[in-house]
């Protein structure tokens, strides 16, 4: 009986092996993500020190996620993990809350709760913080900070690489500042959205923004939201909505159709990222905010933007 025990634990190690897909670098650390933003955020202070996995990948949006296996194997075997918190990760936020008792953990959202702008509404704290790049400038020190308590021996590494990519993210909030305030009046900044993940956006860079959904996509729009948000588009002679990478297109499309019967020339612009950056390029935070700026200056000016 016992042999038979061992060779039954036997298989399963070789099948649980089998099946994984988390790969540990042994000379790197490795650190788990659940955005792809917080992804690129560690691959631009850490990069080649450093061996990232992103949980959520692109396209995926985090309010709805359901965790798999795979990744409470990679949380396990991880020497550290980061998370966007102020409840992003829905379904994930008690895993993640008690992995802090077993490991090193980062929960982003705390520290700019603590140092930079956070947002709320009735339902509780907003937490698209990385919508305003004063709040990723945060971020990017609190991961800096967290490298070194880890990693000491390559402090001034993570120290050169933090200070020349919060140099590149103080350029982009100048240029989002002059290029939204020089192409657009005052009167044309209204961005419409699928859901309430541009507050940050509208705060930072002088946008009125109005959603369809609130800041979770787990709740729905009701008719009379969707209903309320044509006559807000028709009032204010809004020229553009906007669909979301990570968030379905029905209630886009609604909008969209509903304002056509009422005689109002409503555009559908780009797709902008939200809750998740895109592919080449665009997996990067700056690229990925640059291209969803002019996509809403062209779409609001009812001009087509192609990169």
């Amino acid at each position: 009986m016992k042999k038979i025990s061992i060779i039954i634990s036997l298989i399963l190690v070789i099948f649980i092996t089998s099946c994984s897909n988390y790969y540990y670098d042994q000379e790197k650390l490795n650190i788990v993500t659940t955005t792809t933003m917080l992804e690129d955020l560690a691959n631009q202070i850490g990069k080649d020190k450093v061996s990232v996995t992103a949980l959520m990948g692109v396209g995926v949006d985090p309010h709805l996620y359901t965790p798999k296996a795979k990744d409470t194997e990679a949380l396990l075997k991880s020497d550290f993990v980061i998370y966007n918190g102020l409840h992003l990760e829905g379904k994930m936020v008690d895993v993640l809350d008690k992995l802090g008792s077993s490991k090193p953990v980062l929960n982003i959202g705390n520290d700019v709760l603590l140092k930079g702008t956070v947002l709320s509404d009735k339902t509780g704290y907003d937490p698209h913080i990385w919508f305003d790049v004063n709040n990723w400038i945060i971020a990017a020190n609190s991961l800096k900070d967290k490298l070194i308590e880890l990693d000491s021996i390559n402090k001034d590494f993570y120290e050169l690489n933090a200070n020349n990519y919060i140099n590149k993210l103080n350029d982009l909030h100048e240029w989002i500042l002059n290029i939204t305030t020089t192409k657009l009046t005052k009167e044309e900044r209204i961005l419409v959205t699928a859901h309430d993940a541009f507050s940050y956006f509208g705060n930072a860079y002088d946008f009125e923004v109005l959603s369809i959904q609130g800041i979770s996509t787990v709740t729905e729009a009701s008719i009379k939201d969707i209903n309320n948000i044509i006559n807000l588009i028709i009032d204010n002679n809004v020229n553009a909505i906007f669909l979301e990478s990570s968030v379905s297109s029905n209630t886009i499309m609604q909008v969209l159709n509903g304002a056509k019967a009422k005689s109002h020339p409503l555009i559908l612009g780009n797709l902008l990222y939200s809750d998740s950056l895109g592919n080449g390029e665009d997996s990067e935070y700056i690229n990925a905010f640059k291209y969803n700026v002019n996509s809403i200056i062209s779409g609001l000016k009812g001009e087509d933007y192609e990169k």
